[in-house]
């Protein structure tokens, strides 16, 4: 049982195909009584017929009923419960939760991303910021995309996750140098981090992407702006 089990989630649309064949072939059966008079009897479904007719008021909407949460909530919900706890294959999933604002300075806002592992060992994995629209107009910002963010646990090394854990990356800094200008870091990742200008009146859109070797990337965007003399980071739907 187990195998076939195995065998169903490496296979699951191949299955899925199967099963749908199988409920094809049956209503034919069921309806042109292919085999035989014999074969077109189906004799359990008429027991079961019987006993719902017997014993419920409206026999055809509980039969109804219970074929609908089966598909829709009991096979679904079991299906993602054996894949978290009797995982097949080394993949795993992925989820970015933030920023978090981690504030240890008066004026200095620093902004943090968490990525939350599923269940197996994430391996490689990376946090980039991949664009931003619309391109800041300072001067010094070359644009050379994409831009590794640093863990604060692995730095710039690889970094792995294990299961069900979790790992914290510097997403951005901003603080204000005047009434009118303010800086952020943690962009230019590449340049020594220096600091990058960001207009009162701009407001970036930063978009990211996690990749990990055996894990679907995830992508996901943080608007940054400047709000009530501060920079702002938010969390983009």
């Amino acid at each position: 049982m187990g195998s076939v089990i195995a065998w169903i989630m490496r296979h699951y649309k191949t299955a899925v195909w199967i099963y749908r064949g199988v409920l094809a072939l049956l209503l034919l059966q069921a309806a042109l009584g292919y085999g035989g008079p014999e074969a077109a009897r189906l004799n359990w479904l008429a027991e079961i017929e019987d006993w719902l007719t017997a014993k419920t008021r409206d026999p055809i909407m509980v039969a109804f009923l219970v074929g609908l949460v089966c598909s829709t909530w009991l096979l679904p919900d079991a299906w993602k419960w054996w894949k978290k706890y009797f995982p097949t294959t080394n993949r795993t999933t992925l989820s970015v939760s933030g920023p978090h604002l981690h504030q240890s300075h008066p004026v200095i806002k620093c902004w943090r991303l968490i990525v939350q592992n599923g269940p197996t060992v994430a391996s490689n994995v990376k946090m980039r910021l991949i664009n931003i629209v619309p391109r800041p107009r300072y001067a010094a910002w070359f644009a050379d995309y994409p831009y590794p963010l640093r863990s604060l646990a692995a730095g710039a090394a690889e970094v792995r996750i294990n299961p069900n854990e979790e790992e914290h990356f510097e997403a951005v800094s901003g603080w204000p140098n005047s009434e009118e200008a303010f800086f952020t870091r943690g962009l230019d990742t590449k340049s020594a981090d220096n600091p990058i200008r960001i207009e009162p009146d701009e407001r970036w859109e930063l978009q990211y992407a996690v990749t990990a070797e055996n894990a679907d990337p995830v992508y996901f965007s943080l608007e940054m702006f400047i709000e009530n003399g501060a920079v702002m980071a938010t969390r983009k739907p």
